[in-house]
Order: structure tokens, then C-alpha cells, then sequence
């Protein structure tokens, strides 16, 4: 029997997390991502300033949350409205 490798070990600690990572995206709705309408890339949960509504919003600096394509450098709204987690508002 062969002895595994570092590169063997790294590849199968790396699908392990990719999988437990995407169940608990799946099982938990606010880990949930966004895709991007421009370039169809997977959108990071973060903040964006809000020149229109940001100073009512109860943040720093008139930043609001939102969804961050790190591809393309698109920026989408990301609410909660009564607990209910809104992906973007156009």
C-alpha cells in the first residue's frame, strides 16, 4: 500500500472543506450568496457606501450592506426586511 502524498492530502482536505462549506451555505439562508447579473461570478457578502439612502441607514459612514462581485466590481443592495433575507432590489 502507498503512503499518500502532501499533494493527495491537500486535494482531499480541500474538497472536504469545499463540500462542508457549500452544506452550510445550503442549510443556512443567510450564508447564502448572490450571483452576479453582469458576469455570473458568485457576489461576497460586504458593505458598499449608499449615496441615495445611506444616512438613514444605521451604519458607518452611510454604508449599507451589500452583495460585492469581486470579478467585475459590481455592487447590489442586500437587505433584511423582517427577517426575511432580500438577495437585491432593483
Amino acid at each position: 500500500m502507498a503512503q499518500p502524498t502532501w499533494d493527495t492530502l491537500k486535494e482531499g482536505a480541500t474538497e472536504t472543506v469545499q463540500k462542508a462549506a457549500q452544506a452550510a451555505k445550503s442549510s443556512v439562508p443567510w450564508l447564502s450568496s448572490f450571483e452576479c447579473k453582469k458576469c455570473g461570478s458568485g457576489c461576497r457578502a460586504g458593505e458598499a457606501h449608499d449615496s441615495i439612502e445611506g444616512a438613514f441607514y444605521d451604519g458607518p459612514g452611510g454604508n449599507r450592506p451589500a452583495w460585492i462581485c469581486d470579478n467585475c466590481g459590481a455592487v447590489y443592495r442586500r437587505e433584511e426586511s423582517k427577517g426575511i433575507l432580500v438577495l437585491s432590489r432593483e
